[in-house]
């Protein structure tokens, strides 16, 4: 049945849906059947409904579309964020490539950090900024997958690559007498390939729970990537079990290595408090409370977005969290881990002194 939105000549038309309920009362069954209004339908019902809709084949990044005049403002702050994300982490990883004195577990793990942050924001970033400045910010089907599936596997590998800075730092201070002989190159090796292969595995899993389900309507995405709670909104199918699986795994990705590192750092505390020496609790503190803090940061802004119920993936605040996790925590963290490390100011500072006097 079609139902028309306007009387007259060029009047428009949409299907009218019919809808069954069965009553049980008192050992009879009644069939009930009326027509529900497609004004009481969302897109995707009706798109679903009508059995007459063309699948996706491109997403409209929406992203911070709602602020018109603040576009080309919003595009030079994060083109700036980026460049610095760039030339502080890039600077990090050649400060350790090149100095030997900073050949250590810690300052390997520091390294991967610093490359794992410029690929998941040279994933995000790049595009964002295209969309600011672009009247299409469209990204086709196989760009979204590609753009998820990446920003996943990183984003899992640098939870579980922070555990293992976290438990380095527990080994180091509480058991200094065996660190050299457990912390050797090796284990780093395989404490980095194990978060990578987490990653890799929560990536498939994520990815394929988002696009095996039907996308036949909207395809308007209210947030500045893909990510997968505003994708899940726009599946014309039911999402209750992807829904189910992202929270699940979330909260095995996350919860589980941020209980490593709260144990660790309880620990590292606890162990910081014994020491008799003022000058070796002033240099723990000065390098586990700069780890503390970026952690914190990255852990608390990723359970906001993922570990919880999700309503209105439309909400400003939503995207603003996001921001952090994924632009602004891989800014911070070269400056965050250097400026209060004594060992790397000194060799920040002995490469200068050598640029200036090679002779």
């Amino acid at each position: 049945m079609m139902l028309p939105l306007a009387s007259g000549k060029g009047a428009s038309y949409l299907l009218s849906v019919p809808a069954h309920f069965t009553l049980h009362s008192g050992g009879h069954t009644q069939e009930i059947t009326y027509q529900l209004s497609p004004l009481q339908m969302t897109p995707r019902e009706l798109a679903l409904a009508s059995r007459n809709y063309t699948p996706v084949i491109k997403f409209i990044l929406l992203g911070f579309s709602n602020y018109p005049d603040l576009q080309e403002l919003l595009f030079v702050v994060f083109l700036l964020i980026y460049v610095m994300t760039l030339v502080g982490n890039l600077g990090m990883i050649a400060l350790i490539v090149t100095d030997c004195r900073l050949h250590s577990p810690m300052y390997f793990f520091l390294s991967v950090l610093s490359f794992i942050d410029i690929c998941y924001s040279s994933i995000v970033t790049p595009k964002l900024l295209v969309n600011f400045l672009a009247s299409d910010k469209s990204i086709s089907f196989e760009g979204c997958v590609v753009q998820m599936g990446f920003f996943v596997m990183h984003a899992t590998t640098e939870s579980f690559l922070l555990a293992s800075m976290a438990y380095d730092r527990f080994m180091a201070i509480c058991q200094p007498l065996h660190y050299g002989s457990l912390m050797t190159k090796g284990t780093c090796l395989q404490l980095v390939a194990a978060s990578y292969a987490f990653g890799g595995v929560n990536s498939t899993i994520q990815t394929g729970n988002v696009f095996a389900l039907p996308f036949c309507g909207p395809n308007q995405v209210p947030h500045y990537f893909c990510d997968i709670p505003p994708l899940l909104h726009l599946v014309c199918a039911n999402t209750a079990i992807p829904e189910m699986v992202l929270y699940i795994i979330s909260s095995l990705v996350t919860l589980l290595p941020a209980t490593v590192v709260l144990t660790s750092y309880t620990l590292v505390w606890v162990a910081i408090g014994r020491m008799r020496s003022a000058a070796g609790r002033k240099k723990a503190l000065s390098t586990c409370a700069s780890h503390f803090l970026a952690i914190s940061i990255f852990y608390g802004t990723v359970i906001f977005t993922y570990v919880q119920p999700h309503g209105s993936t439309s909400d400003p605040n939503g995207q603003i969290v996001s921001v952090f996790y994924t632009i602004i925590i891989p800014m911070l963290n070269p400056f965050i881990y250097s400026l209060r490390n004594k060992e790397v100011k000194d060799a920040l500072q002995r490469k200068l002194q050598v640029n200036n006097f090679p002779c």
